[in-house]
Protein backbone atom coordinates (compact mmCIF):
# COMPACT_ATOMS: atom_id res chain seq x y z
CA UNK A 1 0.00 0.00 0.00
CA UNK A 2 1.37 3.43 -0.71
CA UNK A 3 0.61 6.68 1.11
CA UNK A 4 -1.30 8.07 -1.83
CA UNK A 5 -3.96 5.70 -1.48
CA UNK A 6 -4.58 7.38 1.74
CA UNK A 7 -4.38 10.96 0.85
CA UNK A 8 -7.60 13.15 1.14
CA UNK A 9 -7.32 16.42 -0.61
CA UNK A 10 -10.66 17.41 1.25
CA UNK A 11 -9.31 17.44 4.23
CA UNK A 12 -8.53 20.66 5.90
CA UNK A 13 -5.42 20.57 8.00
CA UNK A 14 -5.30 22.03 11.56
CA UNK A 15 -2.07 21.49 13.39
CA UNK A 16 0.63 18.65 13.20
CA UNK A 17 2.66 17.33 16.30
CA UNK A 18 5.17 14.74 17.41
CA UNK A 19 5.12 12.53 20.35
CA UNK A 20 7.46 10.07 22.10
CA UNK A 21 6.66 5.96 21.78
CA UNK A 22 5.43 4.72 25.06
CA UNK A 23 6.90 1.43 24.51
CA UNK A 24 9.22 0.18 26.83
CA UNK A 25 12.77 0.93 25.74
CA UNK A 26 11.08 2.70 22.57
CA UNK A 27 12.95 5.78 20.59
CA UNK A 28 12.21 8.27 18.57
CA UNK A 29 9.45 10.50 17.50
CA UNK A 30 6.28 9.65 15.95
CA UNK A 31 4.82 12.36 14.01
CA UNK A 32 0.81 13.21 13.34
CA UNK A 33 -1.43 15.66 11.62
CA UNK A 34 -4.96 16.73 12.66
CA UNK A 35 -6.83 17.60 9.43
CA UNK A 36 -11.10 18.85 9.18
CA UNK A 37 -13.26 17.52 6.80
CA UNK A 38 -15.96 20.63 6.46
CA UNK A 39 -18.49 18.55 4.55
CA UNK A 40 -19.18 15.89 7.53
CA UNK A 41 -17.87 18.38 9.82
CA UNK A 42 -15.31 15.29 11.04
CA UNK A 43 -11.80 15.87 12.68
CA UNK A 44 -9.51 13.16 11.16
CA UNK A 45 -5.93 12.09 13.12
CA UNK A 46 -3.25 10.40 10.60
CA UNK A 47 0.33 9.14 12.01
CA UNK A 48 2.66 10.12 9.39
CA UNK A 49 5.87 10.00 10.55
CA UNK A 50 8.26 7.51 12.80
CA UNK A 51 12.35 8.63 13.72
CA UNK A 52 12.83 4.77 14.20
CA UNK A 53 11.87 1.50 13.53
CA UNK A 54 8.11 0.23 13.08
CA UNK A 55 5.65 0.37 10.04
CA UNK A 56 2.12 2.03 10.20
CA UNK A 57 -0.66 2.58 8.15
CA UNK A 58 -0.99 6.44 7.09
CA UNK A 59 -4.61 6.44 6.80
CA UNK A 60 -6.92 9.20 7.96
CA UNK A 61 -8.49 7.84 11.07
CA UNK A 62 -11.75 10.11 12.19
CA UNK A 63 -11.64 11.07 15.44
CA UNK A 64 -15.14 9.10 15.79
CA UNK A 65 -13.98 5.90 14.78
CA UNK A 66 -11.35 6.60 17.81
CA UNK A 67 -14.14 7.68 20.29
CA UNK A 68 -15.94 4.64 19.17
CA UNK A 69 -13.32 2.29 19.80
CA UNK A 70 -12.43 4.02 23.05
CA UNK A 71 -16.18 4.13 23.97
CA UNK A 72 -16.22 2.08 27.68
CA UNK A 73 -13.45 2.95 29.40
CA UNK A 74 -14.49 5.82 31.92
CA UNK A 75 -11.89 8.43 33.63
CA UNK A 76 -9.47 6.92 35.40
CA UNK A 77 -10.62 3.14 34.25
CA UNK A 78 -9.38 0.17 34.82
CA UNK A 79 -5.56 0.13 32.38
CA UNK A 80 -6.05 -1.12 29.22
CA UNK A 81 -3.44 -2.30 25.90
CA UNK A 82 -3.32 -0.23 23.33
CA UNK A 83 -5.10 -3.03 21.33
CA UNK A 84 -8.06 -1.58 22.09
CA UNK A 85 -7.41 1.11 19.69
CA UNK A 86 -6.96 -1.08 16.94
CA UNK A 87 -10.86 -1.15 16.06
CA UNK A 88 -10.84 2.71 14.40
CA UNK A 89 -8.09 1.41 11.98
CA UNK A 90 -8.75 -0.26 8.44
CA UNK A 91 -5.46 -1.03 7.90
CA UNK A 92 -3.76 -3.86 9.74
CA UNK A 93 -0.52 -2.65 10.91
CA UNK A 94 0.76 -4.35 14.31
CA UNK A 95 1.79 -0.23 15.45
CA UNK A 96 -1.18 1.29 14.40
CA UNK A 97 -2.62 0.96 18.18
CA UNK A 98 0.43 1.82 19.86
CA UNK A 99 1.47 4.65 18.02
CA UNK A 100 -2.29 5.96 17.87
CA UNK A 101 -2.14 5.70 21.52
CA UNK A 102 1.31 7.52 22.00
CA UNK A 103 -0.12 10.29 20.24
CA UNK A 104 -3.50 9.97 22.43
CA UNK A 105 -0.95 10.51 25.78
CA UNK A 106 0.93 13.34 23.46
CA UNK A 107 -2.51 14.96 23.07
CA UNK A 108 -3.53 14.45 26.86
CA UNK A 109 -6.53 12.26 26.06
CA UNK A 110 -4.74 9.28 27.86
CA UNK A 111 -1.88 8.89 30.30
CA UNK A 112 0.17 6.00 31.54
CA UNK A 113 -1.51 3.75 33.94
CA UNK A 114 0.58 3.66 37.65
CA UNK A 115 0.69 0.03 37.70
CA UNK A 116 1.88 -0.44 34.16
CA UNK A 117 3.94 2.08 31.69
CA UNK A 118 2.85 0.47 28.57
CA UNK A 119 -0.80 0.10 29.45
CA UNK A 120 -3.18 3.40 29.43
CA UNK A 121 -5.98 4.89 31.07
CA UNK A 122 -8.26 7.85 29.73
CA UNK A 123 -6.93 10.99 31.44
CA UNK A 124 -9.78 13.68 29.64
CA UNK A 125 -13.33 12.99 28.51
CA UNK A 126 -12.74 12.45 24.68
CA UNK A 127 -16.05 13.97 23.44
CA UNK A 128 -14.47 17.10 25.09
CA UNK A 129 -11.36 16.78 23.54
CA UNK A 130 -12.52 15.99 19.78
CA UNK A 131 -15.02 18.73 20.19
CA UNK A 132 -11.98 21.14 21.02
CA UNK A 133 -10.25 19.88 17.99
CA UNK A 134 -13.30 20.91 15.25
CA UNK A 135 -13.82 23.85 17.13
CA UNK A 136 -9.78 24.30 15.68
CA UNK A 137 -10.54 23.35 12.88
CA UNK A 138 -13.42 25.60 11.98
CA UNK A 139 -12.04 28.81 12.94
CA UNK A 140 -9.30 27.63 10.36
CA UNK A 141 -11.91 26.27 7.54
CA UNK A 142 -12.84 29.15 5.07
CA UNK A 143 -16.71 30.33 5.70
CA UNK A 144 -18.76 27.68 3.65
CA UNK A 145 -20.29 29.08 0.17
CA UNK A 146 -18.28 31.28 -1.91
CA UNK A 147 -14.39 31.50 -0.29
CA UNK A 148 -14.62 27.94 0.36
CA UNK A 149 -15.87 27.27 -3.50
CA UNK A 150 -12.74 29.14 -4.31
CA UNK A 151 -10.40 27.24 -2.70
CA UNK A 152 -8.21 25.13 -4.63
CA UNK A 153 -6.50 22.00 -4.03
CA UNK A 154 -3.32 24.03 -4.80
CA UNK A 155 -4.28 26.46 -2.10
CA UNK A 156 -0.71 25.38 0.62
CA UNK A 157 -1.40 25.89 4.14
CA UNK A 158 1.62 25.97 6.08
CA UNK A 159 1.33 24.62 10.14
CA UNK A 160 3.29 24.83 13.43
CA UNK A 161 4.01 22.29 15.14
CA UNK A 162 2.37 21.93 18.19
CA UNK A 163 4.74 23.54 20.97
CA UNK A 164 5.65 20.98 23.68
CA UNK A 165 4.06 22.48 26.59
CA UNK A 166 5.69 19.82 29.13
CA UNK A 167 8.98 19.88 29.01
CA UNK A 168 9.30 16.50 27.02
Amino acid sequence: MTKQKYDRPDLMPVRVGSAPKCGKGAEGLLSYAIAYQPDEEEVYLRITGNESGGLFTPEWVALSAIELALDGPPLDSEPFRSKLLASAFTGRSNNNAGFLAAILRKEGVLKPAASAEHLHQVATDFGKWRGEAAREAQKRAPKRGKARASAGQDDAVELEEEPDGDGE
